[in-house]
């Protein structure tokens, strides 16, 4: 997408989240390494974003966000679920890996109802809280 959009605050939403994309695959890689996961694209998720490119393409941006927030909506049930039954010592990152997703759902509208700047402000303001914490419980 960053290759297709030209208006600054739509490049500004595709970097962002380009960078949130990158801020979780760092704070991921110690628990994918733990747990055996690798952190590389599937062939399944290759496939799906090769599709939501083309059907980005095909229909609409706008009807690709809206699908991918209803499943994301969906997939934080699992996802808390999954945060429930984790090992005590790994409580904190999968409540992470949940209240990441949940904030997506949250600025995934803001994309959908064309306000991008917004949306990317809010990506933003999560990374610079989750740095922050980090920072702080580095010290």
């Amino acid at each position: 997408m960053m290759k297709r959009v030209k208006k600054p605050d739509d490049v500004l939403w595709y970097s962002t989240w380009l960078d949130w994309e990158e801020f979780h695959k760092r704070n991921f890689a110690p628990f994918a390494e733990k747990y055996g996961f690798s952190q590389e694209p599937s062939f399944s998720a290759r496939l799906q974003a090769r599709i939501g490119d083309i059907a980005a393409r095909l229909i609409s941006e706008k009807s690709v966000m809206k699908y991918m927030l209803k499943e994301t909506a969906k997939y934080c049930d699992q996802l808390q679920e999954l945060a429930d039954i984790a090992p005590e010592e790994d409580k904190d990152f999968f409540n992470y890996v949940v209240d990441q997703e949940r904030w997506q759902v949250e600025v995934l509208p803001y994309r959908i109802e064309g306000n991008s700047k917004q949306g990317a402000d809010m990506l933003r303001a999560y990374m610079d809280k989750y740095n922050a914490e980090s920072t702080a419980a580095a010290t």
